[in-house]
C-alpha cells in the first residue's frame, strides 16, 4: 500500500514538472537597449520579479495563456499576453513616461521637445551612433506661416542658410561648406521619398512643404545617411502630419496678414492672400489628412510679386495588426516675379531697388507615393514605397550682368520638365546573439528618371509668357537626360559590450546617365550684341558603379549621456547643368567629373540632471574634385580670348569644424512655478575652417573654401506662461567668400565677399479656447544684409534679403 501511494505521488510530481514551462521576458527601451531592474508581475499575483542587467527575466509558468505586467520608473507600464503554446520568449518595448497633463500644462512643456534625437531604430531604419536632429515645427515658436528657416532650424548647429525668399517658397540650406543652393547637397525627401527634380542628375528642390503641415523634420548626417543615398550633406526629410486618430473630423484654419502685401482672406478676391486650411480625422481602420495653402504677396523689393498654391492629401489604412498601407499626393504651383541682382554699389545705396521688371519664374510640382508596411513579427518588418514625380520649372528674363541695363530685347527662357519614378524596399530584423540584441537593416532601390531641358529666346515683353519664339522651337538648345539608378544597402547595430555598440554599413550604387541633344552657343560683345551664333549637336553616356562604406560607434556612458563617432564615404554625380546648359558668360569644362570624399564625426550629447541638454561634436569633411566656378579667360575664334565664368573641378578641399548646441531650463530650481511655465535659454554655434589643399592647383591652393562662414551663432530665450508664449532670437553669420578665388569685389557683383550679418527676431503667441494668435517680427532691427551672390537666376549679382517684416496669424481649430 505504501508503495502504491509513493508511486501516485511520484507520478503527480512528474506531471506537475512537465506542466511547468519557462518563459523569457526581455524589456527594452525604444533604442533597443535593455532596461535593468524592470518589475515583472505574473497574472496579478503579489510576487514581483526583476530583470537582470540584460533586461531579462525568466518565469516558470504553467502551460496556457498568461498576463505579464511590466513596470519601470520613468516609463509607461505595459501589459502583455503570452501563450506558451506559441512562444517561449517575449520582447517588450517601454516608452518614456508621458504625463497626462491638462491643456495648460501641455503648453508649458512642449518646448522641451522642439529638438530631439532619433531613436536607435525607427521603422525599418537604424540611427544609432549617428549625427541627427529631429525638429517639431509646431512645438516651436517659429514663424511657420513664412517657413522662416532661421527660426525653425535655430537649434541645429553649423547650417548656412540662403535667405533670398522672404515668403519661404524655396529652401536653401547648406552645412559644413556645402552650397545652400536649393538644398542640393542634401537628399531632400517628404515622407521618406524623393521630392527633388532628380536625386542624382539634378538634385535641386523647388518644392518646400509648408511647415504648418509638417509633423517633424529629420536631419541625418554621417553613416546613417548611407541608407538614403551617397550625398555629402546627408538626409533632410519632411514627415507630414497624419490623420487625427481620435476624431472623425478636425478642421484647422490659419490666416496671416503681414508686410509687403502678405494678407489673408478665404473669401476675398484680393490677389494678396495667405490661407492655410487642413482637414484630418479617422474612421474605423482609415485615417486621412489634407490641406490647401494659398500664399501671395508683393515682396520686399519691387518686381517681387509671387503667388503659390499647394495641395496635399494623405490617407492610411491598417488592419490593426501586421499590415498598413499609406498613400499621398502633392500638388504645388507657383509664379514669382524676380527683381534681379544688384552690384555692391547699388546694394549699399539702396538694397530694395530693382533694375529688372521682365524676369519671371514658374514651377509646377506633382508628387505621389504608395507605401506598404508588413510586420512579420515583433522582430521582423518590411516596408516598400513606390513614388513618382511629374514636374516643370521655367525661368524667363534678361540674364545680363547686374551692371548692365536691360536692352529690352528678347528674353532668355530656360525650361525643364522632369518625370521620374522609383521604389525603395526596406527590411529590418532583430535577433539575439550572446545575450545581446542585434538589429539588421537592408534595402534595395530602383530609380528611373527622364528630364528634358530646353533653352532659347522668348518674347521681348514684360509678361510671364513662358513660350519660345517660333525658330527657337527648332534651333534652340534642347537636351534629353534619361537616368537609371540601382542601389543596395545594408547596416547593422552590433552590441560589443553593454555600453558600446557599432553600426557598420555598406552601400552599392549603379548609375547610368545620358545626354542627347543640341546646344546653341551664342557669343556677345561688350554691348550685348550677338557676334557668333552656332548650333552644336552633342551626345554623351556615363555608366559607373561603386561601393561606399561607413561605420558608427556609440558608447552609452549612462542612460542620459552618450559618446558617438562615425565615418562614411560620399559621392556626388555631376548635374545636368554641369553637362550643358547655357548661362550667359558661363562655360562648362568638357572634362568635368563626379565628386567623391568622406566625412567623419566625433560627438558627445545628452542631458545633465534634466537641467542642461547638449550636443557637441567635431567633424572632418574631405572633398575630392570639388566642383566650383571662377572667372578666367578662354580662347575664342572671334575675340582671340574672352572672359567667362568657368565651371569645373576646382581642387581637393578639406573642411574641419566644431558644432555645439546647449539648452537649459532657467526655472528649473523654482519648483512651485516650473511645472506649468518654462523659460528656456538656448545657444548653438559653430566654428568651421575650410581650405583648398591640392598644391598642384596653385591658383586655389590654401584659399578658403567658398560659402563657409567661419563662425555662426544662434541664441535666444523662449518663455511659456500658461497659454502665452514669447521668443527672442539673435543670429550671427560670419563673413564668407562666394568663389574659390576668394575675390573680395567684382564689378558685376557675382563674386566677392558676403559680409557678416546679425539678425534679431521676435515672436508672441497666445492660445484662448479654440483660437491661437501669433505676432512675428522678422529682422526687427531692419538690418540690410544679403546671403547670396547669384551667377544666374534669380540674379545675376547680389540678392538682398528682406528687411523688417511684421506678421499676424489667427488660427481656429474645430
Amino acid at each position: 500500500m505504501i508503495r502504491f501511494w509513493l508511486t501516485c505521488l511520484g507520478l503527480s510530481f512528474a506531471t506537475m514538472l512537465c506542466s511547468q514551462l519557462v518563459v523569457e521576458i526581455q524589456v527594452l527601451n525604444r533604442d533597443s537597449l535593455p532596461i535593468e531592474k524592470s518589475e515583472i508581475q505574473l497574472d496579478d499575483l503579489p510576487k514581483v520579479f526583476y530583470c537582470d542587467a540584460f533586461g531579462k527575466c525568466h518565469l516558470e509558468v504553467e502551460d496556457g495563456v498568461h498576463s505579464i505586467s511590466i513596470f519601470k520608473k520613468g516609463y509607461n507600464p505595459r501589459v502583455e499576453q503570452v501563450n506558451t503554446a506559441n512562444a517561449s520568449k517575449l520582447v517588450v518595448y517601454l516608452d518614456p513616461l508621458e504625463l497626462n497633463l491638462s491643456e495648460v500644462e501641455i503648453l508649458a512643456v512642449t518646448e522641451l521637445k522642439q529638438l530631439t534625437q532619433l531613436q536607435a531604430v525607427e521603422g525599418t531604419a537604424v540611427y544609432r551612433g549617428m549625427k541627427n536632429e529631429l525638429i517639431r515645427p509646431d512645438q516651436s515658436l517659429a514663424n511657420v506661416s513664412t517657413n522662416n528657416t532661421r527660426q525653425v532650424y535655430n537649434k541645429v548647429a553649423g547650417l548656412n542658410i540662403w535667405e533670398a525668399d522672404g515668403a519661404g517658397i524655396q529652401l536653401g540650406i547648406g552645412a559644413r561648406g556645402l552650397s545652400p543652393n536649393r538644398t542640393s547637397h542634401f537628399n531632400v525627401r517628404q515622407n521618406l521619398y524623393d521630392i527633388s527634380a532628380d536625386p542624382l542628375g539634378y538634385p535641386e528642390s523647388y518644392y518646400t512643404p509648408p511647415l504648418e503641415a509638417v509633423e517633424k523634420i529629420i536631419l541625418v548626417r554621417g553613416a546613417a545617411a548611407l541608407q538614403y543615398g551617397p550625398q555629402f550633406g546627408g538626409l533632410l526629410n519632411f514627415e507630414m502630419k497624419k490623420g487625427d486618430s481620435k476624431r472623425r473630423l478636425k478642421i484647422t484654419l490659419r490666416q496671416t496678414v503681414g508686410s509687403y502685401g502678405l494678407q489673408d482672406s478665404i473669401t476675398s478676391p484680393l490677389s494678396s492672400s495667405n490661407t492655410f486650411l487642413s482637414l484630418s480625422g479617422s474612421n474605423s481602420n482609415w485615417t486621412y489628412y489634407g490641406f490647401y495653402q494659398n500664399k501671395t504677396g508683393s515682396g520686399w523689393r519691387p518686381n517681387s510679386d509671387y503667388s503659390v498654391h499647394t495641395g496635399y492629401l494623405r490617407t492610411g489604412w491598417s488592419n490593426g495588426g501586421k499590415v498598413s498601407v499609406e498613400a499621398d499626393v502633392t500638388m504645388m504651383r507657383y509664379l514669382a516675379k524676380q527683381a534681379g541682382g544688384l552690384i555692391d554699389v547699388h546694394f549699399k545705396d539702396n538694397p530694395r531697388q530693382s533694375f529688372r521688371d521682365r524676369n519671371w519664374f514658374f514651377v509646377d510640382w506633382k508628387l505621389a507615393s504608395v507605401n506598404l508596411n508588413y510586420d512579420f513579427s515583433q522582430f521582423t518588418s518590411l516596408s516598400s514605397k513606390t513614388f513618382g514625380l511629374l514636374a516643370q520649372r521655367s525661368a524667363l528674363g534678361y540674364l545680363g550682368q547686374a551692371n548692365r541695363t536691360d536692352p529690352l530685347q528678347e528674353r532668355d527662357l530656360i525650361d525643364g520638365k522632369f518625370r521620374n519614378w522609383g521604389n525603395e524596399t526596406r527590411f529590418l530584423h532583430k535577433r539575439f546573439w550572446k545575450e545581446k540584441l542585434v538589429v539588421f537593416a537592408g534595402g534595395v532601390r530602383y530609380f528611373h528618371g527622364t528630364s528634358v531641358a530646353r533653352q532659347g529666346l522668348a518674347d521681348d515683353t514684360n509678361q510671364p509668357t513662358f513660350r519660345f519664339i517660333a525658330d527657337e522651337e527648332i534651333d534652340g538648345s534642347q537636351y534629353r537626360f534619361p537616368n537609371q539608378n540601382v542601389a543596395v544597402y545594408t547596416q547593422e547595430i552590433i552590441p560589443i559590450t553593454k555600453k558600446l555598440s557599432a553600426t557598420p554599413g555598406v552601400r552599392y550604387e549603379w548609375i547610368q546617365t545620358k545626354a542627347d541633344g543640341q546646344y546653341r552657343q551664342t557669343i556677345r560683345d561688350g554691348a550685348g550684341q550677338i557676334i557668333e551664333d552656332t548650333l552644336l549637336a552633342a551626345q554623351s553616356s556615363r555608366e559607373r558603379d561603386f561601393v561606399l562604406a561607413g561605420i558608427g560607434l556609440t558608447y552609452k556612458q549612462s542612460e542620459d549621456i552618450e559618446i558617438y563617432a562615425n565615418w562614411n564615404q560620399n559621392y556626388r554625380a555631376i548635374n545636368f547643368t554641369d553637362i550643358q546648359i547655357k548661362n550667359l558668360g558661363t562655360v562648362i569644362d568638357p572634362d568635368i567629373k563626379d565628386e567623391r570624399g568622406y566625412t567623419a564625426d566625433l560627438g558627445f550629447r545628452g542631458q545633465w540632471r534634466e537641467l542642461i541638454k547638449f550636443d557637441v561634436s567635431a567633424f572632418l569633411l574631405q572633398y575630392n574634385d570639388r566642383i566650383g566656378s571662377y572667372f578666367t579667360t578662354v580662347p575664342d575664334p572671334v575675340l582671340i580670348e574672352r572672359t567667362v565664368r568657368l565651371r569645373t573641378n576646382i581642387s581637393k578641399a578639406r573642411t574641419i569644424g566644431i558644432e555645439a548646441f546647449a539648452e537649459t531650463e532657467l526655472l528649473h530650481f523654482f519648483k512651485s512655478i516650473k511645472d506649468v511655465n518654462r523659460l528656456t535659454f538656448f545657444v548653438n554655434g559653430s566654428w568651421i575652417y575650410g581650405r583648398y589643399t591640392d598644391s598642384e592647383v596653385s591658383a586655389f591652393y590654401d584659399n578658403r573654401v567658398e560659402l563657409i562662414p567661419e563662425f555662426t551663432i544662434k541664441t535666444g530665450l523662449q518663455l511659456k506662461l500658461n497659454k502665452f508664449g514669447a521668443s527672442a532670437q539673435y543670429s550671427y553669420t560670419g563673413e564668407q567668400f562666394s568663389d574659390a578665388t576668394n575675390a573680395t569685389l567684382t564689378p558685376n557683383g557675382v563674386d566677392g565677399i558676403i559680409p557678416a550679418y546679425s539678425i534679431v527676431d521676435f515672436t508672441l503667441k497666445y492660445d484662448v479656447s479654440k483660437f491661437q494668435f501669433a505676432l512675428s517680427i522678422n529682422n526687427a532691427l531692419n538690418t540690410p544684409y544679403f546671403t547670396r551672390r547669384a551667377a544666374g537666376y534669380p540674379g545675376p549679382g547680389i540678392i538682398p534679403s528682406d528687411g523688417r517684416a511684421f506678421y499676424l496669424t489667427v488660427q481656429l481649430e474645430l
